[in-house]
Parts: structure tokens; sequence; C-alpha cells
């Protein structure tokens, strides 16, 4: 094979960015016949003359996929009003979620400020004949991934009360990281797409909020939380048999005129609630939806979380119910296996979080060393000490070592302990 003729591979000197499939992350060097980061390419083999699709006056192929036609990574700000929070945990939490029955469909309600409003959730074209689990316990968890991303979307209009946005099945794509899933083909990744798209659009919502200092008092009756206005299929190409892609129009519900309000704010009579998120949060959670579902549904409380109380204690006991469920705690607490393949599951998802940027912070009383993750131990050793060997001779001096086992009682000590917070570390 010929790399010079691969039309994979640049043509030139001139515009290497533009011609190069930006899905491949290591270059290959004829030179040296080995492979290297593209910073570090060497393009001298190459002509300077073009006779690259993008000197020729074509668009480069869709298979390049050039950072420059790529859309921007997902925008740090974030809608992130309580009515998105609660839509965030329906996604996530699905069947977790204390659901009721209203005497014609399931509805989730939530109160707010101890009474002094309440947000009530439905799911539209949910079973309304019989008092069988909402459909909600179908939905993909990695339907909150786009609910975010539209969350992110809504904050980069002008007017949020008024307009709408549009996303398409690349700019999707490329916040997913779907460009990586060779497994997938590109039918597998429209049908994906399309599937979590109609799951996000069913989410209904009714407002009653009482006066707040000098906000006052609103309600709002039942709406799509995202109104999908417009979904359009591009046309197939060439000898395809299905749609190249698809483009949607969204338009927000009547909850931005309370809680996305610029003017409104700024007059007295609304909210403007957002706050910011690492761009890679989203890749991460779509990469780890299967293996580490815990670590994605925590990660999206602590999303909202961190808006409301940077530091603000919270009991293991709490996390675990957000990340794991309440039913999987109580089968934990009969269960000597299921305990302890919960807190593996556990300390490897609080390390996911970690290496993710959001460190969590034990409190020393609650959560002392002997309890805490190996991860979380060795971390107490110094990174440079003056002598590394005294380390481990002064450790293994002491009762415990930090290699020991976990001490008895751990599982009933973890539910009583609690984290200081969250740091998110940049």
């Amino acid at each position: 094979m010929s790399f010079l003729q691969d039309p994979g591979y640049p043509s030139c000197q001139k515009c290497p960015d533009l011609c190069f499939p930006q899905a491949l992350y290591w270059q290959f060097n004829p030179q040296s016949r080995r492979f290297l980061p593209m910073d570090s390419l060497d393009l001298n083999w190459l002509p300077v003359g073009s006779n690259c699709s993008h000197h020729q006056g074509v668009d480069p192929p869709d298979r390049s996929y050039s950072h420059q036609n790529s859309p921007k990574k997902l925008p740090l700000s974030l809608a992130s009003p309580l009515v998105i929070w609660e839509g965030c945990n329906l996604l996530t939490q699905r069947q977790d979620i204390p659901w009721s029955w209203d005497g014609s469909r399931w509805t989730y309600c939530k109160p707010v400020k101890r009474g002094r409003g309440e947000l009530q959730f439905w799911i539209e074209g949910d079973n309304q004949d019989s008092q069988a689990q909402s459909d909600i316990a179908e939905f993909d968890i990695r339907s909150a991934c786009l609910h975010l991303i539209y969350a992110a979307k809504v904050t980069q209009l002008t007017d949020p009360t008024q307009g709408v946005f549009s996303v398409s099945d690349r700019d999707l794509t490329h916040y997913f990281g779907l460009q990586r899933r060779r497994d997938l083909s590109q039918h597998d990744k429209l049908t994906l797409l399309e599937r979590l798209v109609r799951e996000v659009s069913r989410l209904r919502v009714a407002i009653r909020w009482l006066q707040q200092g000098d906000i006052p008092p609103f309600e709002e009756p039942e709406h799509p939380l995202w109104e999908l206005v417009h979904f359009h299929h591009h046309p197939p190409q060439g000898s395809q048999r299905h749609p190249s892609g698809f483009t949607l129009t969204i338009r927000p519900g009547p909850w931005v005129q309370h809680f996305l309000n610029p003017q409104g704010q700024q007059q007295g009579r609304g909210f403007y609630q957002t706050t910011n998120i690492e761009a890679d949060w989203i890749d991460l959670a779509f990469r780890n939806w299967q293996q580490h579902p815990g670590m994605v549904r925590s990660l999206f409380w602590l999303i909202f979380k961190l808006r409301f109380g940077r530091q603000s204690p919270l009991r293991v006991s709490t996390f675990m119910t957000i990340a794991y469920g309440q039913a999987k705690l109580d089968r934990a607490d009969r269960d000597r296996d299921t305990r302890k393949r919960l807190i593996r599951t556990f300390e490897r998802d609080l390390e996911l979080l970690a290496e993710a940027g959001l460190m969590p912070q034990f409190d020393p009383k609650t959560y002392p060393l002997d309890i805490r993750p190996l991860w979380a131990r060795l971390q107490a050793i110094p990174d440079d000490p003056d002598d590394p060997s005294g380390i481990w001779l002064s450790d293994g001096e002491g009762d415990r070592s930090l290699l020991d086992f976990a001490p008895r009682g751990k599982w009933k000590r973890l539910k009583k302990a609690r984290f200081c917070g969250f740091d998110p570390r940049k």
C-alpha cells in the first residue's frame, strides 16, 4: 500500500489539517516508518502545490471531518435551574425516581423550597390505560447527555425566551465522541441519535412557583421541556439507502421565561440561572454509561449540586442512593457478596470522578483513611519524599498498612461517612 496515493492522507503541505481525517490521532511518517503525533509530523515528503479537494474548490469528503468544519465543543455555560436538574435526574435515575399514579398516568412531583412551589413531570405518550410502570424505565441513560447539550445550546441564544436552536447529527457525533466508534455503522449511529432525540422530546413539566423575595409568583401549565419543532432528514447520497443525516430545530419550553431570562433578571421579575461544566464530561458519560452507570448518574447530579453549594457536606449513603438506587443498597444490606461488589463499584466510580476533575473531599472524622479507597490512601504518600523507603517502613510498623484489606464493618461505617464536598479542579 502506498500512503502517498491513499486519499485518507494529506496531499500537500499547505492544508494537511483540512485534508487529513481528524479521527486519526497519530500520523504516519514514511521517512521513519513509525507513527508520530501530528505536531511532530514531517511534511517535507509532501508536494507544496496542492491537488487536494480543498484547493480545487471542492468540499472535503464527509469522512475527513476536519476540525474547521466540526462543531465547537460543548459550551461551558449550562442552564441550571431546578427544572433542568430534575429533568436530568429523571433521565438518569429513571425507575428509581419516586413516581406516583395520579389516576390516569404516572407523575413525578418535586416540592420546591419546602412547599413554596412544585414541579410536576410526565412522559408524553406514557401508558394511560393501566398502572404499569412508566415508560421512563426503558429510557436510555444517554438521553441525559442530549438533555445537557440542549441546556448548553439554549444559553447561546441571544434571547432564550423567543428563540429556537438547531442541532445536527454531526454536532451530536462530535459531542458524544461517536466518530471513534468503528463498531457502529453510520446508519446505527443515526438510529441511536434519533432514538435519544425522541426520548428527550417526551419530557413534559408543569410549574407552580410561589413568591420568593422580589420575584412574583407564577404558574406554567403542562408543556414540553424541549419542543421538537422540526426533524429534517437529509436525503441519501450516492448509493446510500438511508438518510445521510438530520438537523433538529428545538424550542425550549415556557420555563425559560422565568429561569433563563436576562431581561427578567435585570427587572427583578425572573431568574437567569447557569453553571459551568467541563467540556469533556458529556463525552465521558457517553463512553461509560454501560460499564459505570453509577458514575454517570452521580456526575450529572453533582453538576447541579455544585451550583447550589460547592462545598456542602454530603452523606455517602445519599451519594450511593443517587448513583445506584435505594433497592440496590437494600440488597447490599442483606447480602455480603452484593455488598462487596457495590463497594468496589462505588470506589471505582469515585476514582473516575476524581480523574474527570471532581475530587472528593473526605471528612477526616467520619471518613478516615482506613475505609477510603486504595487510590485515595495512596495519595497520602508524598510525591517526592526525602526517604522513600522510610514511608513503607513506618507504614509496616503501625497497626494497619495502607495496602491492608478493608477493615471489618466497613459497609456500616461507609453509610455513616460524609464527603465535605467535591473540589472541581481545572
